[in-house]
């Protein structure tokens, strides 16, 4: 009998500890969130199924990515957007997020190879759904276009999404329980307006591994297949660094965002139309590497830097001419 008892009793220990995880606020991030990505060497996503143990202790890294948060400014090219990603590749992210779900409205990509490139979505696209349980699923169809200055891209395709596994993830940095797999697949069909009417066809399955502890993903693996040139990308999580006390921060700082494209630099932001504003350049040392006034008009601000800057993080600060109200950030120079 007392064999019987203990068995049973193990049994629900069992059971307990491989429970399956309900995470509610995964990506459901705040204006001022910071994460820090590595970047890998391509991997396989492994088997998906409850219980699961994935073992990638072997990646290794080649490179950083950073993300940062910010609160969408009142001249976005995106005004349904609520909440901007900033990556450190030039890249910007427009979404519209509730409790419930975050969509993509927008991106906008000034790196060097991307022709300042502009995607905007007629129908926004689901980008993560919240909670997230075993076996949930999701769907949603897009419509989007493209332009770069030179011609257009419009198209159209759906996003699937499934919580495909649970279990144990091992990383380099750490033994994660508890966490859930996210597979989320992208078709989609874009076609270029010119003569002949170019089509391509492109697939985009990501896997991304969540636990409670984290709002980013711990682990993500893209693949992303273009009419056949297939490529894939891996990142784990370094750092993620939340805002404290946000809510209190002061009515006069100004949130904008800026980046570099060569020895030109755009700056938009949450600007008085009509007021005047100092805007200063500096190097990580505090030397001003350009400095000018101007007149704030709605529009992005496009200007030449008085002075060469060779690729490296400068520090962008903008203030009213009075005094009144300023803020800065830190951005990146690729080249």
């Amino acid at each position: 009998m007392k064999k019987q008892i203990y068995t049973a009793a193990a049994s629900l220990f069992t059971l307990s500890a491989m429970a399956q995880p309900t995470l509610n606020k995964v990506e459901d991030y705040t204006a001022g969130t910071k994460i820090k990505a590595l970047n890998c060497q391509a991997i396989a996503a492994g088997t998906a199924g409850a219980n699961q143990t994935w073992n990638f202790s072997a990646l290794t890294g080649t490179d950083t990515t950073t993300f940062t948060y910010l609160a969408n400014p009142a001249s976005s090219p995106f005004p349904a957007a609520n909440l901007v990603e900033k990556s450190s590749d030039s890249t910007y992210r427009f979404f519209n997020k509730t409790a419930a779900a975050t969509y993509t409205v927008g991106i906008t990509d000034s790196s060097s190879t991307s022709d300042n490139a502009m995607i905007s979505y007629s129908n926004t696209a689901l980008a993560m759904q919240r909670p997230l349980t075993y076996n949930a699923t999701a769907s949603d169809s897009f419509a989007h276009t493209i332009t770069n200055g030179m011609f257009t891209i419009y198209g159209k395709g759906e996003v699937q999404m499934k919580v495909d596994g649970y279990g144990t993830l091992v990383l380099p940095n750490g033994t994660y329980n508890n966490v859930l797999r996210v597979r989320m697949e992208t078709n989609q069909k874009d076609s270029i307006g010119i003569p002949g009417n170019l089509t391509f066809i492109t697939q985009l399955v990501s896997y991304a591994w969540y636990d409670n502890a984290h709002k980013a993903p711990l682990l993500r693996i893209d693949s992303n297949d273009v009419s056949g040139s297939a490529d894939v990308a891996v990142s784990y999580l370094l750092k993620e660094d939340y805002p404290v006390g946000i809510a209190s921060i002061s009515a006069k700082n100004i949130e904008f965002y800026a980046f570099f494209n060569g020895n030109m630099l755009d700056v938009n932001g949450a600007f008085e139309s009509g007021k005047p504003y100092d805007l200063n350049v500096l190097d990580l040392a505090g030397r001003s590497i350009h400095a000018e006034t101007f007149i704030a008009s709605g529009a992005e601000k496009h200007l030449t830097l008085q002075n060469d800057a060779p690729a490296g993080i400068y520090i962008i600060s903008v203030r009213q001419s009075d005094g009144s109200a300023g803020g800065f950030i830190k951005v990146a120079k690729d080249h």
